[in-house]
Protein backbone atom coordinates (compact mmCIF):
# COMPACT_ATOMS: atom_id res chain seq x y z
CA UNK A 1 0.00 0.00 0.00
CA UNK A 2 2.63 2.53 1.07
CA UNK A 3 6.22 2.70 2.41
CA UNK A 4 5.02 1.91 5.95
CA UNK A 5 3.61 -1.42 4.66
CA UNK A 6 7.10 -2.36 3.44
CA UNK A 7 8.61 -1.39 6.81
CA UNK A 8 6.01 -3.50 8.64
CA UNK A 9 6.71 -6.66 6.64
CA UNK A 10 10.49 -6.31 6.95
CA UNK A 11 10.29 -5.72 10.72
CA UNK A 12 8.08 -8.83 11.00
CA UNK A 13 10.77 -10.86 9.22
CA UNK A 14 13.52 -9.45 11.46
CA UNK A 15 11.54 -10.37 14.58
CA UNK A 16 10.90 -13.89 13.26
CA UNK A 17 14.67 -14.16 12.73
CA UNK A 18 15.07 -13.61 16.51
CA UNK A 19 16.77 -10.22 16.11
CA UNK A 20 17.58 -8.30 19.30
CA UNK A 21 18.52 -5.14 17.40
CA UNK A 22 16.63 -3.61 14.44
CA UNK A 23 17.62 -0.36 12.71
CA UNK A 24 15.21 1.39 10.34
CA UNK A 25 16.47 4.17 8.06
CA UNK A 26 14.46 5.93 5.35
CA UNK A 27 14.67 8.85 2.91
CA UNK A 28 11.85 10.92 1.40
CA UNK A 29 9.18 9.25 3.54
CA UNK A 30 10.42 5.84 2.41
CA UNK A 31 9.51 6.48 -1.23
CA UNK A 32 13.13 6.93 -2.27
CA UNK A 33 14.83 4.54 0.19
CA UNK A 34 14.01 2.18 3.06
CA UNK A 35 16.84 0.31 4.75
CA UNK A 36 16.31 -2.18 7.56
CA UNK A 37 19.16 -3.97 9.29
CA UNK A 38 18.90 -6.66 11.96
CA UNK A 39 21.20 -9.01 13.86
CA UNK A 40 18.94 -12.06 13.47
CA UNK A 41 19.91 -15.50 12.21
CA UNK A 42 20.02 -14.43 8.53
CA UNK A 43 18.91 -16.35 5.42
CA UNK A 44 20.64 -19.53 4.31
CA UNK A 45 22.39 -19.39 0.93
CA UNK A 46 20.04 -21.99 -0.61
CA UNK A 47 16.95 -20.31 0.86
CA UNK A 48 17.66 -16.86 -0.54
CA UNK A 49 16.12 -17.42 -4.02
CA UNK A 50 13.13 -19.20 -2.44
CA UNK A 51 12.53 -16.31 -0.05
CA UNK A 52 11.52 -14.21 -3.07
CA UNK A 53 9.16 -16.84 -4.51
CA UNK A 54 5.45 -16.20 -3.93
CA UNK A 55 3.85 -18.19 -1.09
CA UNK A 56 7.18 -19.82 -0.18
CA UNK A 57 7.62 -19.66 3.59
CA UNK A 58 9.76 -21.39 6.20
CA UNK A 59 7.42 -20.34 9.01
CA UNK A 60 4.71 -22.97 8.65
CA UNK A 61 5.22 -26.59 7.64
CA UNK A 62 1.63 -27.86 7.47
CA UNK A 63 -1.92 -26.58 7.13
CA UNK A 64 -2.51 -27.29 10.84
CA UNK A 65 0.10 -24.64 11.72
CA UNK A 66 -2.32 -21.94 10.50
CA UNK A 67 -4.44 -22.57 13.61
CA UNK A 68 -1.59 -21.99 16.04
CA UNK A 69 0.52 -19.10 14.73
CA UNK A 70 3.31 -17.56 16.79
CA UNK A 71 5.42 -16.02 14.02
CA UNK A 72 4.72 -12.49 12.76
CA UNK A 73 4.73 -13.53 9.09
CA UNK A 74 3.51 -16.81 7.65
CA UNK A 75 2.07 -16.30 4.15
CA UNK A 76 5.26 -15.97 2.12
CA UNK A 77 4.00 -12.91 0.24
CA UNK A 78 5.96 -9.96 1.63
CA UNK A 79 9.37 -10.23 -0.05
CA UNK A 80 8.06 -11.14 -3.55
CA UNK A 81 5.45 -8.35 -3.33
CA UNK A 82 8.08 -5.76 -2.33
CA UNK A 83 10.53 -6.99 -4.99
CA UNK A 84 7.86 -6.74 -7.70
CA UNK A 85 7.33 -2.98 -7.19
CA UNK A 86 10.80 -1.77 -6.14
CA UNK A 87 14.54 -2.22 -6.50
CA UNK A 88 15.63 -4.48 -3.65
CA UNK A 89 19.12 -5.32 -2.40
CA UNK A 90 19.70 -7.96 0.29
CA UNK A 91 22.87 -8.56 2.32
CA UNK A 92 22.48 -11.57 4.61
CA UNK A 93 24.75 -13.81 6.62
CA UNK A 94 24.04 -16.77 8.89
CA UNK A 95 26.38 -17.44 11.84
CA UNK A 96 29.67 -19.04 10.82
CA UNK A 97 28.88 -18.87 7.10
CA UNK A 98 29.83 -16.61 4.19
CA UNK A 99 27.45 -13.74 3.54
CA UNK A 100 25.29 -13.47 0.41
CA UNK A 101 24.17 -10.53 -1.73
CA UNK A 102 21.10 -10.53 -3.99
CA UNK A 103 19.57 -7.80 -6.14
CA UNK A 104 16.00 -7.79 -7.48
CA UNK A 105 14.43 -5.23 -9.78
CA UNK A 106 10.71 -5.32 -10.56
CA UNK A 107 10.57 -8.93 -9.37
CA UNK A 108 13.49 -10.08 -11.56
CA UNK A 109 16.71 -11.42 -10.05
CA UNK A 110 19.58 -9.28 -11.36
CA UNK A 111 22.49 -10.60 -9.31
CA UNK A 112 23.35 -13.09 -6.57
CA UNK A 113 26.83 -13.60 -5.21
CA UNK A 114 28.93 -14.13 -2.09
CA UNK A 115 29.50 -10.98 -0.05
CA UNK A 116 31.21 -9.89 3.13
CA UNK A 117 28.68 -8.74 5.73
CA UNK A 118 28.02 -9.17 9.48
CA UNK A 119 25.64 -11.86 10.78
CA UNK A 120 22.02 -10.85 10.23
CA UNK A 121 20.20 -9.26 7.30
CA UNK A 122 20.21 -5.82 5.71
CA UNK A 123 17.53 -5.08 3.12
CA UNK A 124 17.56 -1.92 1.02
CA UNK A 125 14.36 -1.00 -0.86
CA UNK A 126 14.74 1.81 -3.42
CA UNK A 127 12.33 3.63 -5.77
CA UNK A 128 9.09 2.16 -4.44
CA UNK A 129 6.46 1.78 -7.20
CA UNK A 130 9.01 2.84 -9.87
CA UNK A 131 7.33 0.43 -12.32
CA UNK A 132 3.72 1.22 -11.29
CA UNK A 133 3.47 5.02 -11.65
CA UNK A 134 -0.31 4.97 -11.05
CA UNK A 135 0.28 3.60 -7.55
CA UNK A 136 2.94 6.22 -6.89
CA UNK A 137 0.44 9.03 -7.58
CA UNK A 138 -1.71 7.86 -4.65
CA UNK A 139 1.09 8.32 -2.11
CA UNK A 140 0.89 11.31 0.20
CA UNK A 141 3.73 13.79 0.75
CA UNK A 142 7.09 12.46 2.02
CA UNK A 143 6.38 14.08 5.41
CA UNK A 144 3.01 12.31 5.69
CA UNK A 145 4.46 8.94 4.60
CA UNK A 146 7.33 9.41 7.06
CA UNK A 147 4.80 9.99 9.85
CA UNK A 148 3.14 6.66 9.02
CA UNK A 149 6.52 4.92 9.34
CA UNK A 150 7.22 6.69 12.66
CA UNK A 151 3.80 5.66 14.02
CA UNK A 152 4.30 2.05 12.94
CA UNK A 153 7.83 1.63 14.33
CA UNK A 154 6.70 3.26 17.61
CA UNK A 155 4.06 0.53 17.99
CA UNK A 156 6.56 -2.25 17.36
CA UNK A 157 9.05 -0.72 19.82
CA UNK A 158 6.39 -0.90 22.55
CA UNK A 159 5.14 -4.36 21.56
CA UNK A 160 8.71 -5.74 21.68
CA UNK A 161 10.49 -3.87 24.52
CA UNK A 162 13.15 -6.62 24.66
CA UNK A 163 14.30 -5.62 21.15
CA UNK A 164 16.29 -2.43 20.59
CA UNK A 165 14.69 -0.38 17.80
CA UNK A 166 16.44 2.57 16.15
CA UNK A 167 14.49 4.82 13.78
CA UNK A 168 16.36 7.40 11.72
CA UNK A 169 15.94 9.47 8.58
CA UNK A 170 18.36 11.77 6.77
CA UNK A 171 20.99 11.17 9.48
CA UNK A 172 18.59 12.27 12.22
CA UNK A 173 17.78 9.68 14.92
CA UNK A 174 14.13 9.93 16.00
CA UNK A 175 14.46 7.41 18.81
CA UNK A 176 16.42 4.41 20.03
CA UNK A 177 14.90 2.04 22.58
CA UNK A 178 17.16 0.28 25.12
CA UNK A 179 15.82 -3.23 24.42
CA UNK A 180 15.89 -4.10 28.15
CA UNK A 181 12.36 -5.59 28.27
CA UNK A 182 10.73 -2.62 30.06
CA UNK A 183 7.62 -1.20 28.32
CA UNK A 184 8.01 1.99 30.39
CA UNK A 185 11.62 2.52 29.27
CA UNK A 186 10.66 1.87 25.63
CA UNK A 187 7.80 4.38 25.92
CA UNK A 188 10.15 7.00 27.42
CA UNK A 189 12.51 6.57 24.44
CA UNK A 190 9.65 6.92 21.94
CA UNK A 191 7.34 9.50 23.54
CA UNK A 192 9.48 11.21 26.18
CA UNK A 193 9.48 11.10 29.98
CA UNK A 194 6.68 13.70 30.36
CA UNK A 195 4.24 11.52 28.39
CA UNK A 196 4.96 8.43 30.50
CA UNK A 197 5.55 9.72 34.06
CA UNK A 198 1.88 9.76 35.16
CA UNK A 199 0.81 6.49 33.52
CA UNK A 200 -0.22 3.57 35.76
CA UNK A 201 1.44 0.17 35.36
CA UNK A 202 -0.89 -2.73 34.66
CA UNK A 203 0.04 -6.42 34.87
CA UNK A 204 -1.78 -9.76 34.95
CA UNK A 205 -0.56 -13.38 34.91
CA UNK A 206 -3.18 -16.11 34.54
CA UNK A 207 -3.28 -19.72 33.37
CA UNK A 208 -4.38 -18.81 29.83
CA UNK A 209 -3.94 -15.07 29.49
CA UNK A 210 -1.24 -12.57 30.37
CA UNK A 211 -1.41 -8.80 30.06
CA UNK A 212 1.12 -6.06 30.60
CA UNK A 213 1.28 -2.36 29.88
CA UNK A 214 0.29 1.10 31.10
CA UNK A 215 -2.92 3.13 31.26
CA UNK A 216 -3.61 6.78 32.08
CA UNK A 217 -5.51 7.97 35.15
CA UNK A 218 -8.89 9.58 34.29
CA UNK A 219 -7.45 13.11 34.45
CA UNK A 220 -5.14 12.41 31.48
CA UNK A 221 -7.07 12.03 28.22
CA UNK A 222 -6.80 12.49 24.46
CA UNK A 223 -9.28 13.58 21.79
CA UNK A 224 -8.99 10.33 19.79
CA UNK A 225 -7.79 6.73 20.04
CA UNK A 226 -4.35 7.34 18.52
CA UNK A 227 -2.76 6.94 21.96
CA UNK A 228 -4.44 3.57 22.51
CA UNK A 229 -1.79 1.09 21.40
CA UNK A 230 -3.00 -2.50 21.59
CA UNK A 231 -1.00 -5.66 20.94
CA UNK A 232 -2.07 -9.31 20.87
CA UNK A 233 0.84 -11.74 21.19
CA UNK A 234 3.12 -8.76 20.43
CA UNK A 235 1.29 -8.05 17.17
CA UNK A 236 -0.02 -4.44 16.78
CA UNK A 237 -3.80 -4.67 16.27
CA UNK A 238 -6.96 -2.62 16.10
CA UNK A 239 -9.75 -4.37 18.00
CA UNK A 240 -13.24 -2.98 18.55
CA UNK A 241 -13.71 -5.62 21.30
CA UNK A 242 -10.68 -4.38 23.27
CA UNK A 243 -11.62 -0.72 22.68
CA UNK A 244 -15.12 -1.44 24.06
CA UNK A 245 -13.69 -3.22 27.12
CA UNK A 246 -11.46 -0.21 27.87
CA UNK A 247 -14.35 2.26 27.36
CA UNK A 248 -16.55 0.22 29.72
CA UNK A 249 -13.84 0.20 32.42
CA UNK A 250 -13.55 4.02 32.24
CA UNK A 251 -17.34 4.55 32.13
CA UNK A 252 -18.43 7.40 34.38
CA UNK A 253 -14.87 8.67 34.80
CA UNK A 254 -14.53 10.54 31.49
CA UNK A 255 -16.52 13.11 29.54
CA UNK A 256 -17.92 12.03 26.19
CA UNK A 257 -15.36 12.01 23.35
CA UNK A 258 -12.46 11.74 25.77
CA UNK A 259 -10.13 8.77 25.43
CA UNK A 260 -7.55 7.43 27.90
CA UNK A 261 -3.95 6.60 26.99
CA UNK A 262 -3.53 2.82 26.84
CA UNK A 263 -0.47 0.72 26.00
CA UNK A 264 -1.47 -2.92 26.44
CA UNK A 265 0.06 -6.21 25.32
CA UNK A 266 -2.26 -9.21 25.67
CA UNK A 267 -0.80 -12.72 25.42
CA UNK A 268 -3.25 -15.41 24.30
CA UNK A 269 -2.70 -19.11 23.44
CA UNK A 270 -2.18 -19.41 19.67
CA UNK A 271 -5.19 -21.67 19.18
CA UNK A 272 -7.50 -19.11 20.85
CA UNK A 273 -6.81 -16.25 18.42
CA UNK A 274 -7.06 -16.00 14.62
CA UNK A 275 -4.66 -13.53 12.98
CA UNK A 276 -5.62 -14.59 9.46
CA UNK A 277 -8.72 -12.39 9.08
CA UNK A 278 -7.10 -9.25 7.62
CA UNK A 279 -4.65 -8.94 4.69
CA UNK A 280 -2.19 -6.94 6.79
CA UNK A 281 -2.98 -8.82 10.03
CA UNK A 282 -4.22 -5.62 11.74
CA UNK A 283 -7.36 -7.36 13.03
CA UNK A 284 -7.68 -10.49 15.15
CA UNK A 285 -10.57 -12.72 16.15
CA UNK A 286 -10.77 -14.34 19.58
CA UNK A 287 -12.26 -17.80 20.14
CA UNK A 288 -13.83 -16.64 23.44
CA UNK A 289 -14.66 -12.95 23.07
CA UNK A 290 -16.66 -12.74 26.33
CA UNK A 291 -13.73 -14.02 28.38
CA UNK A 292 -11.29 -11.58 26.77
CA UNK A 293 -13.73 -8.66 27.18
CA UNK A 294 -14.30 -9.41 30.88
CA UNK A 295 -10.60 -9.86 31.57
CA UNK A 296 -9.57 -6.52 30.05
CA UNK A 297 -12.51 -4.61 31.56
CA UNK A 298 -11.86 -5.96 35.06
CA UNK A 299 -8.10 -5.53 34.80
CA UNK A 300 -8.38 -1.85 33.79
CA UNK A 301 -11.20 -1.12 36.27
CA UNK A 302 -9.20 -2.74 39.11
CA UNK A 303 -6.13 -0.65 38.29
CA UNK A 304 -8.23 2.54 38.24
CA UNK A 305 -9.96 1.76 41.54
CA UNK A 306 -6.58 1.24 43.26
CA UNK A 307 -5.43 4.60 41.85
Amino acid sequence: ERPASVVKELIDNALDAKASRIEIDFTQGGIELIEIEDNGHGIEKDDLPQAFMRHATSKITSEADLYNIYTMGFRGEALPSIASVARVEVFTCTPEHTGMYACYEGGTLKAMEAASCPPGTRIRVRDLFFNTPARRKFLKSPVSEGNHIHDLVSRYALAWPEVSFTLKSNRKIYFKTPGNGSIRDAAISVFGADFVKNLLDISYRGDLFQAEGMISPPEITRQNRRSQLLFVNKRPVRSSLLYKAIDTAYQGLLLSREYPVVILNLSVPGEMVDVNVHPQKWEVKFADEKQVFSLIKELVADCLSKH
